[in-house]
């Protein structure tokens, strides 16, 4: 994972696809609240496929966008090495999370 910079930005804004999902959560560097993170990301993850849901966007393919987030769900070295923050951004054809 790595920090947002100009270059990266620059790439998002370039990237084309039908579908995107950006996703930002405040998270800890450390102690017991980085188990807080994961958690919370998960209700992210769900209202995000509600939301692609409610607009007409079929299931399987809110769940194809959403796969590769969904997966940080169990990684628990992912969670204790956060930043202050998580940005993720994401669609069908790419992925990338930043700190």
């Amino acid at each position: 994972m790595r920090t947002l910079t100009k270059d990266e930005l620059k790439s998002l804004i370039q990237a084309e696809s039908d579908l995107c999902v950006s996703l930002y959560l405040p998270t800890a560097r450390a102690g017991k609240a980085t188990l807080e993170s994961p958690i919370r990301f998960r209700g992210l993850l769900r209202q995000a496929h509600e939301t692609l849901c409610r607009n007409r966007v079929k299931a399987s393919v809110s769940e194809r966008i959403l796969a590769r987030a969904t997966a940080l769900l169990d990684d628990y070295p992912f969670w204790q090495h956060q930043e202050e923050g998580l940005a993720v951004f994401m669609s069908a054809a790419f992925f990338r999370a930043f700190r």
